[in-house]
C-alpha cells in the first residue's frame, strides 16, 4: 500500500483491531463466535490477527514516502468527527425502538470497553503534501497533526 500510494498518489484510512506494539502474537481463530484452535479442522473457522499499527506506520514513513497521522482510538477519531452531535440529530426523528438500536450501535463503536479502544485508526498521505498538512490539521488526528522533519 505504501509503494502504491507513493507511486500513484491517493490517501488511505486504516481502521481495524490493533495495537501499538504492546501485544505480540494475536493470531487466533473463531468458530461459531467462540475461540477455536486454528489448527483443528482447517477451513471451518475464521482466522484473524490484530494489526501492529506502529509497524504499518514505520513502513509507510520509510524513505519519506508517506506521512502518517495516528494511530488514534476509534473512539477518539469518531468523537473528533462529531459523532455525538450526529447521534443527537438522528435520535430526534427516531422511534423509541429505533432509538434503542441506534444507541446500542453508538455504544458498540465508541465505548472504551467495546470497539472504541480496541479499534485503531491510521491515515496515510503522500509526502509531497507535507507543507499543506503542516498548515491545516487532519480531522480526527488534531492532537498528533504536526509532521516531524
Amino acid at each position: 500500500m505504501s509503494q502504491f500510494l507513493w507511486e500513484y498518489g491517493g490517501f488511505a484510512l486504516v481502521i481495524d483491531y490493533g495495537h501499538e506494539r504492546e501485544k505480540t502474537d494475536t493470531f487466533r481463530a473463531f468458530c461459531e463466535h467462540k475461540l477455536h484452535d486454528p489448527l483443528l479442522n482447517p477451513g471451518t473457522a475464521d482466522l484473524t490477527a490484530d494489526v501492529d499499527f506502529l509497524l504499518l506506520k514505520e513502513i509507510a514513513q520509510k524513505d519519506d514516502r508517506l506521512i502518517t497521522f495516528g494511530p488514534v482510538t476509534q473512539r477518539k477519531f469518531l468523537k473528533s468527527l462529531g459523532i455525538d452531535l450526529r447521534l443527537k440529530m438522528i435520535l430526534q426523528n427516531a422511534s423509541n425502538n429505533q432509538k434503542k438500536h441506534i444507541e446500542s450501535g453508538y455504544h458498540m463503536i465508541t465505548d472504551e470497553d467495546k470497539m472504541g479502544n480496541c479499534f485503531k485508526v491510521l491515515s496515510l498521505f503522500p509526502f509531497v503534501l507535507k507543507n499543506h498538512l503542516n498548515k491545516w490539521s487532519v480531522t480526527g488526528f488534531e492532537d498528533n497533526n504536526k509532521i516531524k522533519s
